[in-house]
């Protein structure tokens, strides 16, 4: 009995030991995991996430074409996976990780539906499950090249009137104009029984109409606008217009156009032709009066793009009776409310006549306005869709054999090096070459990796032989055997190959590029290295 009174103090303290060990190694483990886990990030589960891959759209001399309707359907072609336009670049996303996971190992096929200005085309995409959660491009182009012809087509304006401009357009500015108090060259008689007289004139198609600001003249009070309207050089003969407060609560208060903003709305004829003008005037006793001007009205009409009659509202800003298409403001009811969203940045508006209209998938460019006569001749822009070879990150980069100072073989240069930089450019090479962000590109790139060879590509040459680094000089312009196999429609632009012959990135030089290039190479938080740019 007394022995096993001696034992049992052991046994607790054994069992404390061992209680007090198994907490500690579990502490341990609950602090190394706690901290493997606040550490994780997505980029150990995934590297490289999220990887998107992008499409170009071009026309054959290698130009971006902007919103070229892009849609892509799945193998049945019933389901839309995604409809958007190309932007200013050309550039639209093809395809991007959220869809990976959707993808099975074998590949899958997309269908994918390219239409501009009436024309359309099919081509066929075929992506594949990669690395978990990743997807891998396994047939289909990266740069869709229309080939454009353009031919004029007539289109009349149907039911055209003319409406104040405010009607129509919620954005419609005016324009400043100078006035003086010097007597004009030419003008026959003067107003001389008229106080605070400042003259000007404004252009109506070439032909200068001159006109005064006055006030109290012969038998009137207030400020009056008189316009030169039968153009003999003589304001005497012509009728005052007096000007109105631009606000105003009371109708009787008197127009002084000093504190408050006057306002005037005229016609004026200039070869039998009705013109309306807008004026505004301020500070009319100060040192420097302000006067704006702007056209007060816009041509709308209605005219048909296919099975489709669209309301159209044109407005000439100087005058230049359509002639000059810089000055013409547009715009089309495209959701078909028979009115106008015509606010600044509207799809619905175009502060020049210069820009392309796209209206569902037809995109023109207006050629002339012929408003005497009710048309528009519209440059109509398609005919034939075809797609080039591609070269997309992932891929395997194909060989070729060129020649600058001495011959050169992509897969040779690619066995002898750790990377290649395929750099494609128009211009002076030695300007293009030693470009301080291709010089920085390429020194952040040889501090990670030390082995890389850069070798140009001269889309056309202007200078001198460039012989620090190969330049292969094909100039073909966009045709060139390199540039069509490699080349998007970048004005400048670099492709990297790793020495497997993988495309790895492509891109503008710079930090994008290069990022994207150290975290495939396993070099991570690279920010430092990319804060030289």
């Amino acid at each position: 009995m007394a022995k096993n009174n001696q034992i049992r103090p052991l046994v607790i303290a054994g069992a404390f030991f061992g209680a007090f060990v198994t907490v500690v190694i579990l502490s341990i483990a609950f602090i190394v995991l706690r901290k493997t886990f606040t550490t994780l990030s997505l980029d150990d589960i995934c590297p490289n996430y999220f990887q998107t891959q992008y499409g170009w759209v071009t026309d054959s001399s290698g130009n971006p074409l902007d919103s070229v309707s892009v849609t892509l359907y799945d193998n049945s072609r019933l389901n839309v996976i995604y409809r958007t336009f190309t932007d200013q670049n050309g550039r639209f996303e093809l395809f991007n990780d959220f869809g990976s996971f959707a993808l099975h190992e074998l590949p899958f096929s997309y269908e994918l539906h390219v239409s501009f200005d009436g024309q359309a085309d099919s081509i066929i995409y075929k992506f594949k499950r990669y690395k978990i959660c990743h997807f891998k491009k396994v047939s289909g182009p990266d740069t869709i090249v229309l080939n454009l012809k353009k031919y004029n087509r007539k289109v009349i304006l149907q039911n055209p009137m003319h409406v104040a401009v405010e009607k129509c357009f919620q954005y419609a500015p005016f324009e400043k104009m100078a006035l003086s108090k010097s007597t004009p060259s030419g003008l026959i008689k003067s107003l001389a029984n008229w106080s605070n007289v400042l003259y000007s004139s404004i252009y109506i198609v070439n032909q200068r109409v001159l006109f005064a600001i006055a006030e109290n003249g012969p038998g009137l009070k207030g400020v009056y606008c008189i316009f030169d309207r039968n153009g003999n050089m003589d304001l005497t003969d012509d009728q005052p217009k007096l000007w109105k407060l631009l606000v105003s609560n009371n109708e009787s208060d008197e127009p002084d156009c000093d504190i408050r903003q006057c306002f005037l709305r005229d016609t004026l004829y200039v070869n039998k032709k009705p013109y309306l003008v807008d004026l505004q005037l301020g500070r009319f006793h100060h040192e420097n009066p302000f006067l704006l001007y702007r056209r007060g009205d816009a041509l709308v009409a209605d005219i048909t793009i296919g099975d489709r009659v669209v309301k159209t509202a044109l407005w000439d800003r100087y005058f230049h009776d359509y002639t000059d298409l810089r000055f013409v403001q547009v715009a089309f009811d495209k959701n078909g409310d028979r009115s106008f969203s015509s606010s600044v940045g509207d799809t619905e508006l175009l502060e020049t006549a210069l820009y392309r209209v796209s209206i569902d998938s037809v995109t023109l460019e207006i050629d002339t306005i012929v408003s005497d006569q009710n048309f528009i001749i519209f440059k109509k822009l398609g005919d034939g869709i075809y797609s080039t070879q591609s070269a997309s990150e992932g891929e395997w980069a194909s060989d070729f054999k060129a020649w600058c100072a001495q011959p050169v073989s992509l897969y040779s240069e690619i066995a002898n090096h750790q990377l290649i930089i395929l750099f494609f450019f128009e211009g002076n090479s030695a300007e293009r070459m030693e470009n301080q962000v291709v010089k920085t590109t390429l020194n952040v790139l040889r501090k990670n990796t030390a082995d890389i060879k850069i070798i140009g590509v001269n889309r056309k040459t202007i200078g001198e032989h460039y012989d620090k680094e190969y330049v292969i000089e094909e100039n073909r312009g966009w045709q060139g055997e390199i540039v069509q196999k490699f080349h998007n429609h970048l004005d400048k632009e670099m492709i990297c190959i790793d020495n497997t012959g993988t495309i790895i990135s492509r891109g503008e030089p710079g930090a994008d590029f290069v990022e994207k290039i150290l975290r495939k190479r396993g070099i991570k938080n690279p920010e430092k290295d990319i804060a030289q740019f």
